[in-house]
């Protein structure tokens, strides 16, 4: 087991920032217009509140190679630094992240080799009914390798209605696999069976033992296990870039 260390900066529960389950004893907060609580996500943070404190008083030691475990991946398997989604593909606040920071994130470090993503179910299906249905959307595209390609339209086919929590089914989920050019008959097999179900339980069991209890939820650390930075919910791009450079500089 390696410490966990986290920013100080990021000691504020995700009020304004992101959704949480209703069973954590908090309330939904999703706003019917999170871009009012996320007009910031591209902002920088306070320079001298970035900083790094023991969080052995706020949660349990997380043993970074299973935390990194998982096979919906991008980015260079080698790269000294890790970020790890827990997420929701109905929580406007997940959708807003990966529309408007992972781009950049992306660009700034996947593609140069320093950043790999990991992303981790963690559907709450009490408060978004079609969470589990589009996780097992994406599980079943990635038996054609599509994954990816799944995980961004269903994000950007609700970021096209707004901003706020829209119905998705099933049907929505084969209309879009033909259009990123699925084999239909093969999907809509997988779609309409109970495969990918376990696989997606599995992230919520695991993001559950170490503390996840709303979406977005982030874990940002350092390959060789000697640092994870726990991150709650969406925070500004500069806020990511910060993290993810003092990692690096580590």
């Amino acid at each position: 087991m390696k410490k966990v260390i986290v920013l100080a900066v990021l000691l504020v529960f995700i009020i304004g920032f992101g959704c949480v389950s209703q069973n954590s004893g908090s309330k939904n907060i999703s706003p019917t217009n999170p871009n009012s609580s996320l007009s910031n996500l591209n902002s920088s943070p306070n320079p001298s509140a970035v900083g790094v404190v023991p969080i052995s008083q706020f949660g349990p030691n997380i043993n970074v190679s299973e935390l990194i475990r998982g096979d919906m991946r991008m980015g260079n398997a080698s790269a000294p630094v890790v970020l790890v989604e827990f997420s929701d593909y109905q929580c406007p606040f997940c959708r807003r992240f990966t529309t408007l920071v992972l781009p950049n994130l992306t660009a700034d470090y996947v593609n140069k080799g320093k950043l790999e993503l990991v992303y981790r179910n963690f559907p709450y299906t009490n408060i978004h009914p079609g969470a589990m249905g589009a996780a097992q959307a994406v599980e079943c595209a990635k038996l054609q390798g599509k994954q990816w390609q799944m995980h961004n339209i269903i994000y950007d086919k609700q970021a096209q209605l707004g901003l706020s929590t829209y119905p998705i089914t099933v049907n929505d989920f084969k209309v879009w696999a033909s259009e990123i050019g699925l084999n239909r008959s093969v999907f809509d097999i997988c779609i309409n069976s109970e495969d990918g179900i376990s696989k997606i339980q599995s992230d919520i069991n695991y993001g559950k033992s170490i503390g996840v209890d709303g979406t977005p939820y982030f874990f940002i650390a350092r390959r060789d296990g000697r640092d994870v930075v726990p991150i709650i919910g969406a925070q500004p791009i500069g806020t990511m870039r910060a993290t993810i450079d003092q990692l690096l500089e580590r």
